[in-house]
């Protein structure tokens, strides 16, 4: 389930499992965020800023990657899987 949802001055794009009992695989979250993240970018034409990212997984042996594709400010073993970012 993808959802955004926004809280003041912050937006987040959210991805949730449709069954909770049912993690959500590493790839999938990895490959969702990116393409939604690029998709936001390109009908904003402009690139969106993501000031925080949350996955509900520990930290993948590749996780130096995450700098580069989402955010600086990233959390892992979270209760939610979401980039937030400025919702202007």
């Amino acid at each position: 389930r993808v959802a955004v949802r926004r809280d003041g001055r912050r937006a987040a794009l959210e991805i949730a499992p449709t069954r909770p009992s049912h993690p959500l695989p590493v790839f999938a979250v990895e490959t969702l965020f990116v393409y939604m993240h690029g998709i936001a970018c390109w009908l904003a034409r402009r690139r969106i800023v993501i000031e925080e990212a949350c996955f509900p997984y520990p930290e993948p042996p590749h996780g130096a990657e995450y700098f580069i594709l989402f955010s600086t400010q990233l959390r892992f073993s979270q209760p939610q899987c979401q980039l937030s970012f400025d919702a202007n």
